[in-house]
């Protein structure tokens, strides 16, 4: 079934209170729409670990009676992010444990080069390098130690949609991300 107004009349009251009963917001305060979840395999290794990568700060963290942590939460910049541990039971594993990462994480900062050399100093992978991409961003991407991809960017210039595209085919033109034309360079 599709609602009137879409999403957004989904989320219409999503600031307001009410929303939860009692005289609650629908969103909590502080919080986003969306806010991410990782499933990690050590969440407590991993907050200290986003603290010294991104300046996280820890907000709270909750242990099951055998010691996995069930629920943790974490504030970078501005956004939230939860972590948990691996609980196999349920079907909740890591990118580490499965072998494969299916999503990217994206930080807009100030200064992505500083934070992409900070991430890699507290033991991140970097996966692309920085560089100034084509859709206006300067851009990098690190692997944390639990399997998590990191886009790290700072917005440097607006575009429109016709010079993003003109970026994009000469990017893949000339090789970025394995395309047709020579060199075969892997970009972003």
């Amino acid at each position: 079934m599709i609602f009137a107004g879409g999403a957004a009349g989904l989320m219409a009251g999503s600031s307001g209170g009410g929303g939860g009963g009692g005289g609650a917001r629908a969103v909590p305060e502080g919080f986003h729409t969306a806010t991410p979840a990782l499933v990690v395999g050590d969440a407590k290794r991993a907050v200290e670990f986003y603290g010294r990568a991104f300046g996280a700060e820890r907000i709270n963290l909750f242990e099951a009676p055998d010691g996995r942590v069930v629920h943790a939460q974490i504030r970078i910049g501005d956004s939230f992010v939860f972590l948990s541990d691996e609980f196999g039971e349920m079907n909740m594993r890591s990118p580490a444990a499965t072998g494969a990462c299916s999503s990217s994480l994206y930080l807009y900062v100030g200064d992505a080069d500083a934070l992409f050399a900070r991430a890699v100093a507290a033991g991140a992978a970097p996966v692309v390098p920085m560089n100034d991409a084509f859709w206006g961003d300067r851009h990098g991407v690190v692997v944390d130690p639990f399997g998590h991809a990191w886009s790290i960017l700072t917005h440097k210039r607006d575009m429109t949609d016709g010079e993003i595209r003109a970026g994009a085919a000469e990017f893949y033109a000339s090789g970025g991300c394995g395309g047709a034309g020579e060199g075969g360079q892997r970009g972003p």
